[in-house]
């Protein structure tokens, strides 16, 4: 995901390509992880792939992610007016 959707490539890896050791750590790859998925619809012409399987992918994880986000703010609104 990281060189289909990483802004700045160099950050996260070096000139050999291999991930540099602070952005190995699992929640660094997580935290990126749902990063992408968020920002999908908004990031998504950074992609240089083709690929169909990746599309659909970043597209059900973004949806799946943008409606925990739509519930959870829909929750609190409920609850701010009751």
């Amino acid at each position: 995901m990281d060189q289909q959707l990483a802004k700045d490539l160099s950050k996260y890896y070096d000139d050999k390509g291999y991930m540099r050791p602070k952005y190995q750590l699992s929640w660094e790859i997580g935290s990126r992880c749902f990063d992408y998925w968020v920002k999908y619809p908004f990031i998504r012409k950074r992609s240089t792939t083709d690929s169909k399987k990746f599309k659909l992918f970043m597209w059900f994880n973004a949806l799946g992610i943008w409606s925990y986000i739509l519930c959870f703010g829909l929750m609190l609104i409920g609850k701010m007016f009751n």
